[in-house]
Formats: C-alpha cells, structure tokens, sequence
C-alpha cells in the first residue's frame, strides 16, 4: 500500500461502515465517547507506517471502543494536532539554520588557521561561541514550548488513550434505537390495506367470479404473519386462495412464475403510488414517537435508525410527511425492503442495520408493532419494545420475546431515561 487510497481499497469496511471519523495525510481520528484522542499517530504515504494503523483500527474494532462522528466533531482534535505539527517544523527549521550557520563557522576558522592572523582566529572563536550560545537558547525555548516532539506526544496520547480504553467504566460504547415504520412512527395499516383494495379493484382481480379484497380483520392476519407487501400477495393467492386471479378484461390468471411474478410487481407499483396519496392526505405521528425520537438524535451516545420492510418509495414518502426532511437527514441509518434480500420475520434488515452501525446488536433496542418485527427483532439478538395498536393488542408478545409493550410511546411518558442505559428491564412502572 502506497498512500490513503489503498488502505481504503484494502479496507473500505474501515471507512464507510461509520466507524471512521477521518482519515487524512498526517492522522487518522476516532471520537470516543468522553474524549477525542489521536489513534494512529502520523500515517503520511509512507507504505510501512499504513499497516501499523491499520492494525491500531482492527484491535479498536474488536472491542468495538470508537464512534463516528459524521458532523465534525473531530474538529478540536485535529486542530490541536496540526498546531503540534507546526510547532515541530519551527523547531525543524531552527535546527537546520543552527547547524548551516555552525558548519559555515567551522569552514571559516579552519580557514582563519590556515592562512589568516592570530587576532583574526580569536574574534572569530568569541564569535563563533556568542552564535552558538544564542542558538541553543532558542533551541531550549523552542523545545520547552512543544514539550516534546509531535512524533513522542501522539504517541503518548495515543497509549494513554489505549489504556484508559481498557474499562467499560471509562469509555462507553454507543447504543442504537431503531424505528420500524408501519404501525410505529404511523399508524399505516389500515391506509395499506386501503391502498391494495384500490389497486386489486383497479386491476379487476377475480377468483372464481369474486372480487379479490382484504378485510380489516384477514389483513390484521396478514400483518402478523408475512412481512413485504408483494409476499403478502403471494401469500394470499398461493396459501389462503391456492389460485391466482384473473385480471383486466378477463384475462386469465397467470400461468407461469415469471407471469405471477409479473402481475404481483405491477400490483405492487401501482399500490404504492395510491398509498403515497393517501399518506399525503392522512398521514400523522403516533403520539411520543417524534419526542423520543429527537431525545435520542440529541444524543450523542445513542445512534437512531429507522429499519421497514416497505419500499424506498413508500417509507421516504412517509417519513418525509411525519419526521419532515430535517429530522429524517439526521438518522444514522435507514434500511428499507429494497436493501435486503430477506423480508421480516427474517433478522436481516436489523442484523444489518447494527453491522452498518458497528453497534453489538445486544446494544440495540427495537421499536416495533407486530409479531412479525418483533420475531425479526430478536432473531438479530436487539432488545424489542412494542407498541400495539388496536389490531395487534390481543397478541402474545410476551410469550415471543418482548421485553416491554406499550399502547403508544406517548400515553405512557416514555422517554429515552426508561430505555437508556441497558439494564435487565426496560420501561420498569409504565409497560404493561
């Protein structure tokens, strides 16, 4: 490796999973949670100093001790550096003009004994000595104002901050709460199944001569079972119809995969395009989500992400109404469906929402709604708090794994002091 880009070429997990602060031609900078402290001294270009920080990262990624800080907030650190930086070069420069105006002095008395007078010899001796006196007191003041070089003081605040890292009492490491969408941020259940209505009835679905439509209490069903809205179609047609139906103008039903997959993509498209009309018409916050949330972004020790099984369209446009776009930038993550390959109850999307973090997922909380989030939830090994709502309440989130469950965040005061930090029990005197 000759320079910054191939350490991030070797190892670009280092520099965009969020867990570098930033890396640049002298330092490379982690912000711990109390203290911002240099960890790699001076990296330059130089190939044989890039693998001893490569090594200082790997062994700090192990025990999971540093943070981002995606806002400037290492800004102090690498000013600090810099000064030091220029404090050696000053007393670079003074060193080499010592020594170019010494050597030029030992060239001249050589001379002065060679061919010059005796008188001529001792002025230049006196000389020669006042020089040299008057250098070495700016050498000495020089040195006494940088301490010692820059080189010897990020070492020492590197090996100080190495050992001071060794306690979780001295350091701690971030936490994250995550946010599914649907059902959590906004009650949007029943503004999905609205919007697949219109798109079954627009599309003329069929089955045996009976319109395709979902009932608030079968979608209920759904939504605790499946998570996806195109596996909820295929769900529906394959496991509770066993057929698929027929379409515009008595077209037959889809006789091929490809065709069935291809009627469930156009469904899919034009439902989301309805669904964003209605979130635009009817769309709010459940109570205590938005005050918690913006508790948790204030925070510097706790990243706040939102993970849905919807589509990009779907949930940017929902998070664009209800968080506004302010908030919604300052989310530390955003997994949605179209960034797994596996849909909840699958751990996927939360399992990969901690590895973007660099959080240890037993340092995640999970807000969610269902049974399906909430298996999705543990299966990554989170802690997961419930908030139910009126189609959900009657479910045994207890028996499955829930570590708390509330009827709305807000009509029980939650605030992040009940969450943070992890403890046995959370919510202890307000969850059901």
């Amino acid at each position: 490796m000759n320079n910054i880009c191939d350490a991030v070429t070797f190892f670009p997990q280092l520099f965009f999973n969020d867990e570098i602060v930033s890396i640049n031609e002298y330092c490379c900078v982690s912000r711990f949670d109390r203290a911002m402290v240099p960890t790699a001294g001076c990296v330059g270009t130089k190939a044989e100093q890039l693998p001893t920080m490569i090594r200082i990262i790997d062994r700090m990624d192990s025990r999971k001790r540093f943070i981002l800080s995606s806002k400037g907030r290492d800004s102090r650190v690498y000013d600090d550096m810099a000064k030091k930086r220029a404090k050696k070069d000053l007393l670079g420069g003074i060193l080499n003009l010592k020594n170019g105006i010494l050597g030029t002095l030992r060239l001249l008395i050589h001379s002065t004994i060679t061919r010059g007078t005796m008188t001529t010899m001792v002025v230049l001796l006196a000389f020669f000595l006042v020089v040299t006196l008057s250098l070495c007191i700016v050498e000495g003041f020089a040195f006494t104002t940088t301490g010692r070089s820059y080189k010897s003081t990020s070492h020492a605040s590197y090996n100080s901050a190495l050992s001071s890292s060794s306690t979780e009492e001295d350091i701690e490491s971030p936490y994250a709460l995550l946010f599914d969408c649907d059902g959590v941020i906004i009650e949007t259940e029943e503004l999905h199944r609205l919007a697949y209505n219109a798109a079954f009835k627009e599309f003329n679905l069929q089955i045996e001569n009976e319109p395709v439509e979902w009932t608030v209490e079968y979608y209920d069903i759904l939504q605790n079972t499946v998570g996806g809205g195109k596996n909820k179609m295929f769900y529906h047609f394959r496991e509770t119809k066993g057929a698929f139906p027929t379409s515009e103008d008595d077209k037959p039903a889809p006789a091929t995969p490809d065709d069935e997959q291809d009627l469930v993509d156009r469904l899919q498209a034009l439902k989301t395009n309805l669904y964003k009309d209605l979130i635009a018409e009817k769309a709010q916050a459940r109570p205590g989500v938005l005050e918690l949330m913006d508790e948790a972004l204030a925070n510097d020790n706790i990243r706040v992400g939102v993970c849905s099984a919807s589509t990009k369209e779907a949930v940017t446009k929902v998070l664009d109404v209800t968080l506004g776009e302010e908030r919604r930038k300052q989310l530390d993550v955003c997994i949605l469906g179209n960034d797994v390959s596996k849909l909840k109850p699958d751990p996927m999307i939360y399992e990969t929402a901690a590895k973007k973090l660099g959080i240890n997922p037993a340092r995640c909380v999970v807000i969610e709604d269902s049974i399906v989030g909430l298996k999705a939830a543990k299966g990554a090994g989170m802690r997961c708090i419930i908030t139910y709502t009126s189609s959900t309440e009657s479910e045994d989130f207890y028996g499955i794994g829930a570590d708390a469950k509330v009827p709305e965040l807000g009509s029980r005061g939650v605030n992040l002091d009940m969450i943070f930090p992890l403890k046995d029990e959370v919510l202890v005197g307000v969850k059901d």
